[in-house]
């Protein structure tokens, strides 16, 4: 029977790529909204383009792709279908990838298939794309001292530089007065009762005081530190394309090792059954009773 394939096996190609967020507009911000200054900074859309890659499309003729991730079930003549991931890129039967979901973070905006993995994580890659991509991007304004002897805190902006990896604080005329790469984030703390938000790195000394800002109010304060730490946690975890690729060399050793294991016991079998035949007929020749 013809295996019934996914459509996007049959056609080779992303249909996903046309459906790119959209950069929101902030007019707010328009003073800092220097388009030479950091690649003109994050927009979801910058993001989206420099955010982790999906794992590669596994391709129809690659033999981890005769049977399902998850279950495993053969695909044939019992199974007859096959669909990908629009995440990981690996293949699944029907059962094992009902989920259906935008992939926000990857600027994917209508509900694509997911596999039984992917789905609950892209329910996480979408709250942070709604929740908190937002207001990185846009930028939140506060007040910080360019350094630990400045007497005055100056107003200040701080959001995503345009990779997306790292927080910038641009200061009057849109200056970069720090950058802070995501990854050395180490906490993002809320002292006492008043508006001020301290971010500490790991490379920072033991006297350092980090960066310390000030949030017109409480509520802002929650908000950035929130998105911060989301963000800090997101730039430290595994690479999505990468872990995949990590996971279909372990599954194609496994394979491998079932297949050398199946085939010595064929081998056996083979064995067996040629000794058994040698001996019936050594029996006959020389007129012996079977056993």
């Amino acid at each position: 029977m013809m295996q019934c394939l996914c459509p996007c096996m049959r056609a080779g190609t992303n249909a996903e790529s046309s459906n790119l967020l959209e950069a929101p507009s902030a007019d707010q911000f328009a003073p800092l909204e220097d388009a030479k200054l950091l690649g003109g900074g994050a927009t979801p859309g910058s993001v989206a383009a420099n955010a982790m890659k999906r794992g590669a499309w596994l391709d129809e003729a690659d033999d981890l792709a005769s049977q399902c991730f998850i279950c495993g079930v053969e695909f044939g003549v019992l199974v007859d279908s096959r669909h990908h991931c629009r995440r990981c890129g690996n293949t699944f039967c029907a059962k094992c990838s009902q989920g259906r979901a935008p992939l926000l973070l990857y600027g994917v905006k209508t509900p694509e298939r997911l596999c039984d993995a992917c789905y609950p994580e892209t329910q996480g890659d979408n709250e942070f794309a709604t929740r908190h991509l937002p207001r990185l991007t846009r930028g939140t304004t506060g007040a910080c001292r360019p350094s630990a002897f400045s007497l005055s805190a100056e107003s200040v902006l701080v959001r995503l530089t345009a990779k997306g990896d790292a927080v910038v604080v641009l200061g009057k005329d849109a200056a970069p007065l720090r950058t802070v790469p995501l990854a050395d984030v180490s906490a993002v703390e809320e002292p006492g009762a008043s508006c001020g938000l301290v971010v500490r790195c790991a490379t920072d000394g033991a006297l350092s005081p980090g960066l310390r800002l000030e949030l017109a109010n409480p509520r802002e304060r929650e908000c950035l530190a929130d998105a911060l730490r989301a963000a800090a946690r997101r730039s430290k975890a595994p690479d999505l394309a990468a872990s995949v690729e990590k996971d279909r060399a372990r599954q194609k050793l496994e394979r491998r090792r079932a297949m050398s294991i199946r085939d010595r016991m064929e081998s056996a079998e083979q064995r067996r059954k040629s000794n058994s035949k040698l001996r019936d007929n050594l029996r006959d020749k020389y007129a012996l009773p079977k056993k």
